[in-house]
């Protein structure tokens, strides 16, 4: 029997996700992306972190509605 709850479901799934960060002079950020939500990203003006903190963020939420 899987004894998972969802939370920790979101995070399992968060372990398997592939992110990918890069500048972008362009928008003269640094642009966090990841090919498994190709509609999701998030850009932070100072912090490759940070933008890889939002995205990650925006995915739980999708995440979230999605169980």
């Amino acid at each position: 029997m899987n004894t998972i709850c969802p939370a920790e479901e979101i995070e399992h799934r968060l372990l398997r996700i592939s992110w990918d960060v890069c500048w972008s002079p362009q928008h003269r950020a640094f642009v966090a992306s990841c090919v498994d939500y190709p509609n999701l990203s998030c850009a932070h003006a100072t912090s490759s972190g940070a933008a890889l903190d939002g995205l990650e963020n925006m995915i739980r939420i999708a995440l979230r509605k999605c169980s």
